[in-house]
């Protein structure tokens, strides 16, 4: 019955964890240096899997550089609060090092990028993945190696394993290759702090409440519910801007009057009023274009 609980723990809080994670390493960086530098912020994708963003001016420290540095100020948010203390800020952590290390494995392992930052930058990810695993076992409180890995197991592993599969099912492009790759770091990093882990751990906690249980699919139901009507927000208005260029700008001829053209880069427009052909070249910003 504790398992069980726990097990239910895992599964209603590891959808608004990771989300959270993925939208503070990949969006929240952006948001703030827009909002410091005064740029415009485009939102590049909001989906259940990952939301990113991107501004016109790049950090100095690079996109990996930026990634690691907001990680450990998570990390350091983390521990100031004592958050790691509780079974849900322990999951944080460890999802926050899984989500930072995906980037630098990528990397390795297609042979991009310098192989020696990849490296540093994917051990100092791991370490922040250890750490939150460590964390978890702390609070679960298992007795043993044995313990310790069905715990583990039971709270971050299967409910991961469970979300990956349902990314499975309704992204077509989401292969199982991608999903070792997830799930190979936090399957090391728990046997890794199995191990090495030797004092002996709380054993009085207590399974959690069905109040926190039923308080993570909550959280999971709103989640799902937003991004879902983010996600759809977003298609909308990419759908409005492709349809402010008119058919004519593919080759097909133009009916009636030009309207609104999207002029952020120079675009050759066939007009064919009576026959003729035009051309419009555009630069800078939006802007009413009368036939």
């Amino acid at each position: 019955m504790r398992m069980l609980r726990f097990l239910l723990f895992g599964i209603g809080f590891i959808f608004p964890l990771y989300w959270t994670a993925q939208f503070a390493l990949y969006v929240l960086p952006e948001v703030l240096r827009a909002a410091v530098l005064r740029q415009p912020l485009s939102v590049l994708e909001v989906s259940y899997l990952r939301a990113t963003a991107s501004v016109s001016n790049t950090s100095s420290l690079g996109a990996r550089g930026e990634l690691l540095l907001t990680a450990l100020l998570l990390v350091a948010l983390l521990y100031f609060f004592r958050g790691h203390r509780y079974l849900a800020g322990s999951l944080g952590l460890a999802l926050v090092g899984q989500s930072a290390l995906l980037p630098f494995t990528s990397s390795l392992l297609s042979g991009e990028g310098e192989s020696v930052g990849a490296v540093l930058g994917g051990l100092l990810a791991f370490a922040i993945l250890c750490l939150g695993v460590q964390a978890t076992l702390v609070n679960m409180g298992p007795v043993g190696f044995a313990g310790r890995v069905a715990g583990i197991s039971v709270l971050l592993i299967l409910p991961e394993g469970l979300l990956w599969l349902v990314f499975l099912r309704v992204y077509p492009y989401f292969g199982w290759d991608f999903l070792g790759l997830l799930l190979a770091p936090v399957a090391a990093a728990a046997l890794l702090v199995c191990v090495l882990l030797r004092r002996d751990l709380r054993h009085d906690t207590l399974a959690p409440p069905m109040v926190e249980i039923w308080l993570g699919f909550t959280l999971t139901a709103l989640f799902v519910a937003g991004v879902g009507l983010s996600n759809h927000a977003l298609k909308q208005e990419r759908a409005s801007e492709w349809q402010a260029f008119p058919l004519c700008w593919r080759g097909a001829p133009c009916e009636k009057p030009l309207g609104m053209l999207l002029l952020s880069f120079p675009v050759q427009v066939a007009a064919s009023n009576e026959g003729s052909q035009g051309t419009v070249d555009a630069e800078a910003k939006w802007e009413n274009v009368a036939a």
